[in-house]
């Protein structure tokens, strides 16, 4: 635990570091930490190793086309379960710390909020759906950026998230709420509260969500990384949150417009069950938005540190808060063979 509260700190504290062989040392060491980790850690690794083994034997339990393939590929040159978790790890933190040199002036404080938010942790337990929100912020950024085709290319990056994990679907409601909200943007107030009260009194409409992302199995194994009361508080914290940005943001950017969409269905989501692992394909955005409000503000040089702070604070309390959740101690690591 006390390992980990340090990796954290640390890229908050050398934010303004903007070296390569910084960032390639921040990604050797995250990258062994889970990649290396043991199968007992992380709630679900155990049922990643146990899919492999059913895969090696010629059958198949999921339904993510793009998963089952990277089993059999695997299995196919004779690999074994560790390899999967090379390979997934590989394919969650390289989008992330391409990203955090490429888009922004402080990467190691986009990898603070990676971690700071439990993203990074969570990886360790949900691979797949990782997997999938690291393909999210690259649709992101895509959508943001001049390229030719960029749509074309997002769709496609997309249909490949859809594939390691049905939940990546939501990131076309998202872009839907970014749209809607664009353009009524003198209301958002009045969006904030009515999505509020819509939350509270019929979340659990939404329960067809659960079903149709893959997370039905859940309701039967329900465990303590669902956090429903520390997601419900942040769900309220979120709107404080936004209410802050939206007064000290100098420009308005797509960003901006992606973090609003997710507040807001956060507020729909209220209390609904696991909404928190579908709201990650919404919150990852905020490992962008954060360190740009440095630089991206209408505040003195006073109120600029201040508000840097601040949001690096709020993110350190909710990592505290989650700490541990997923199963993700005892760690054990394969190849130091001891606990942290």
């Amino acid at each position: 635990m006390i390992f980990f509260n340090i990796l954290v700190l640390l890229h908050g504290l050398f934010y303004r570091v903007k070296s390569k062989a910084v960032l390639l040392f921040s990604f050797s060491i995250l990258f062994v930490v889970s990649a290396y980790r043991a199968s007992s850690v992380g709630s679900d690794t155990g049922s990643y190793l146990n899919h492999f083994n059913i895969v090696k034997s010629g059958s198949s339990l999921w339904r993510e086309y793009l998963w089952v393939e990277l089993n059999k590929l695997v299995v196919d040159f004779n690999g074994e379960f560790s390899d999967i978790l090379i390979i997934s790890h590989c394919l969650i933190l390289i989008p992330i710390f391409l990203i955090a040199y490429k888009k922004s002036k402080f990467p190691l404080l986009v990898i603070y909020y990676y971690l700071a938010f439990y993203f990074y942790f969570y990886s360790m337990n949900i691979m797949r759906q990782c997997i999938a929100v690291s393909l999210a912020l690259v649709i992101y950024v895509i959508i943001d950026s001049k390229i030719k085709y960029k749509y074309l290319l997002a769709s496609a990056l997309l249909t490949i998230a859809v594939l390691f994990h049905t939940s990546a679907i939501i990131v076309l409601v998202i872009f839907l709420f970014h749209y809607l909200i664009r353009i009524n943007i003198k209301y958002l107030y009045l969006i904030l509260v009515g999505s509020m009260i819509i939350g509270i009194s019929f979340s659990s409409n939404f329960t067809p969500l659960i079903e149709i992302m893959g997370y039905e199995k859940l309701y039967e194994n329900t465990d303590e990384f669902t956090l429903p009361i520390v997601s419900i508080l942040n769900t309220f914290v979120l709107n404080f949150i936004l209410v802050v940005i939206t007064n000290i943001i100098d420009k308005k950017n797509m960003f901006f417009y992606l973090f609003l969409s997710y507040v807001i269905l956060s507020n729909l989501l209220i209390f609904l069950e696991f909404s928190n692992r579908i709201l990650m394909y919404g919150g990852i955005i905020r490992i962008l938005l954060f360190p740009s409000l440095i630089y991206n503000n209408r505040l003195d040089v006073n109120q600029k540190s201040f508000g840097a702070i601040f949001f690096a604070f709020y993110a350190y309390l909710y990592f505290n808060l989650v700490l541990g959740s997923g199963n993700l101690f005892p760690y054990k690591n394969v190849l130091f063979e001891e606990f942290f």
